[in-house]
């Protein structure tokens, strides 16, 4: 059987990143918001059963977005992940601030956040994991914090009452 298939090559550069390829929406004019392209990754030749790499213009002065799409069998791609233009990224959410990462090295941090206006069922929960069997005296930490701000980096006031978060310990023998 004869295998068809698009490559795309440029000169290897030392030491350097070199732009091959670019795909874009042709326009004479500047892109709006919700434009622009996504390149599908598929078994088979269908984009409704595939997987797919979608860049997204989502502010006037042209951000862009990067969003990984994936499908369930027999289901369209849908997005699973967002990378937006401030670099905060998105896993399983409707909207870019379900994970945060900031800092560097042993300065990094990881912020789950779960902002939830309407079930007061809903929390956020994590485990942390220190495997370090030469150094007793380290262990895991965590800052559980508490606002009514539904935006990142709110810090609205609480309020007598709310509940500002819970610590379980355990360990296994």
């Amino acid at each position: 059987a004869t295998v068809a298939r698009m490559e795309v090559a440029s000169d290897l550069s030392a030491g350097a990143i070199t732009d091959t390829a670019l795909f874009y929406q042709n326009s004479t004019s500047n892109p709006t918001i919700g434009q622009g392209v996504r390149v599908y990754l598929a078994a088979n030749k269908s984009v409704t059963r595939a997987a797919a790499i979608q860049a997204n213009v989502t502010s006037g002065t042209n951000g862009h977005s990067l969003s990984l799409l994936t499908n369930a069998s027999g289901a369209v791609p849908t997005e699973k992940v967002v990378i937006d233009s401030a670099g905060i990224v998105a896993v399983g959410a409707a909207a870019p601030r379900a994970i945060e990462v900031a800092g560097s090295g042993s300065t990094g941090s990881v912020n789950l956040l779960n902002i939830e206006t309407v079930a007061a069922s809903q929390y956020s929960g994590i485990t942390i994991v220190r495997n370090d069997p030469t150094t007793a005296t380290l262990g895991s930490s965590i800052n559980l914090s508490r606002t009514r701000g539904t935006a990142l980096g709110a810090a609205n006031v609480v309020v007598s009452g709310d509940t500002l978060g819970g610590i379980a310990f355990s360990g296994a023998d």
